[in-house]
């Protein structure tokens, strides 16, 4: 079995850099990193197969895309990241080319049919069916690091009481990753 991979990630659609030329990173003075992006699709490549990037950028810019493919045609701001023999290589998809990204280190991307992740699948169902504990008795309100933009992550119980809503990763309004 081939350890050959093929990963697409796209930033969330109210990032202020999707669609955004590379330059426009560097003047806010920031760099890509896999925090700010979602992995849209995964594939295994075959060993023999040596896909060049303008090659993934027509199949995924054409009617042809693979039909468990379902983020938007390959375009500026989506990274590439090839698995290659224990290796990966990420490529920024920028205006005329692609541009290798030297520290965009995707997040771990579990084996779904190891004993390791249904053990962890069936702990979450439990930790998920576990009551949360009421923390706080009154609405307050968060501010995003980035856009400075007031949300409530703060939600209301069926015995009245407020907690707060850990399930929320990213800011509503720009898709900063928040941390708890």
């Amino acid at each position: 079995m081939s350890d050959n991979k093929l990963r697409i990630y796209q930033l969330p659609i109210k990032h202020p850099l999707k669609f955004r030329p590379f330059v426009e990173w560097t003047a806010h003075q920031t760099y890509p990193e896999a925090d700010d992006y979602e992995c849209i699709y995964t594939s295994t490549m075959p060993e023999d197969t040596s896909l060049a990037l303008e090659e993934i950028f027509a199949k995924f810019n054409s009617d042809g895309k693979p039909n468990e493919y379902l983020g938007h045609s390959l375009s500026i701001s989506d990274v590439v990241v090839i698995d290659r023999d224990g290796e990966s290589y990420a490529y920024y998809c920028d205006t005329v080319s692609f541009m290798m990204l030297q520290n965009f280190i995707p997040p771990y991307v579990p084996n779904v049919d190891s004993e390791e992740y249904r053990k962890g699948y069936a702990q979450a169902i439990k930790d998920f069916n576990t009551p949360m504990t009421p923390i706080m008795e009154a609405w307050t309100y968060s501010r995003c690091p980035r856009c400075h933009e007031d949300f409530s992550d703060f939600e209301e119980n069926d015995d009245g009481y407020i907690t707060r809503c850990m399930s929320m990763i990213r800011c509503p309004f720009c898709g900063q990753k928040l941390e708890w």
